[in-house]
Parts: structure tokens; C-alpha cells; sequence
């Protein structure tokens, strides 16, 4: 059996974060603008949930477009050419 996790600790923590955000945030708005809470905030979970993806997209693009770039350095900081 593999025992690998579906997700990391970091991104469970940022799917959860956001998800109390838009839970919490959307209440509020929800119970200022409509006294509904619950709508408001079934309104702006999801959205968060989509807000906390594209920040994880984000920062595993910029991990691998990194080790990309410091794969074409040579040993001097010299950049060498890109393997075809």
C-alpha cells in the first residue's frame, strides 16, 4: 500500500485557511448587506477555496521555473546553454 499523502501539510493548511476565510468573511458580508449569514458565506467559501489554488499554482511555478533557471548556470554563475 502507499502511505504518500494526497496533499502536503502546507497546502492543507492553505485550502483551510481560506476556506475559514471565505466562511467567516462571507458571513459577515452575507449578514451586513442581506441579514444572511449562511448565503454570504456559501457565496465566498468557494470562491476562496479557487483564490487558495491559484496561490498554490503560483508557488509551484515559481519553484519550478527557479530550479529551471539555476539548472542553466554553469559552475562560474555562467549561464550556459539550455539542454534540447
Amino acid at each position: 500500500s502507499d502511505d504518500a499523502p494526497l496533499m502536503s501539510r502546507g497546502a492543507v493548511m492553505t485550502y483551510g485557511s481560506h476556506a475559514l476565510g471565505g466562511f467567516l468573511g462571507g458571513g459577515v458580508v452575507g449578514f451586513l448587506f442581506q441579514n444572511r449569514a449562511l448565503s454570504g458565506a456559501l457565496l465566498f467559501t468557494p470562491i476562496m477555496l479557487g483564490v487558495g489554488k491559484v496561490e498554490l499554482d503560483l508557488q509551484d511555478y515559481r519553484e519550478r521555473r527557479m530550479k529551471e533557471l539555476l539548472e542553466l548556470e554553469d559552475g562560474n554563475g555562467q549561464p550556459t546553454k539550455p539542454s534540447s
